[in-house]
């Protein structure tokens, strides 16, 4: 659960800064 979490918080991190 933490780690599905994580990598969601990792997605939207990346979407919101324009990270590739």
């Amino acid at each position: 659960v933490l780690r599905s979490a994580f990598k969601k918080m990792h997605i939207y991190v990346h979407q919101k800064y324009g990270y590739s």
